[in-house]
């Protein structure tokens, strides 16, 4: 069965006109842009989070670091 479908994907890639007018696998890329998208959006998201967060976390060691030394 596995050979058979080959078969008849390779008879689509010559034929150019069937090939260009198949739309099978367009809902999966589309799919596959949407998850890159939200992965990319996190990874950024949690970048700008942890440099805020390091930011104020050396706000608050210093402030705390004046407060011991006074």
């Amino acid at each position: 069965m596995h050979m058979l479908s080959s078969f008849t994907f390779a008879n689509r890639l010559l034929d150019r006109q069937s090939f260009a007018a198949d739309e099978t696998g367009a809902v999966t890329v589309d799919w596959v842009v949407l998850c890159a998208l939200v992965v990319a959006l996190t990874v950024l998201a949690l970048q700008m989070m942890t440099t805020g967060t390091t930011g104020l976390t050396d706000s608050t060691a210093s402030y705390m670091t004046d407060m011991v030394k006074n």
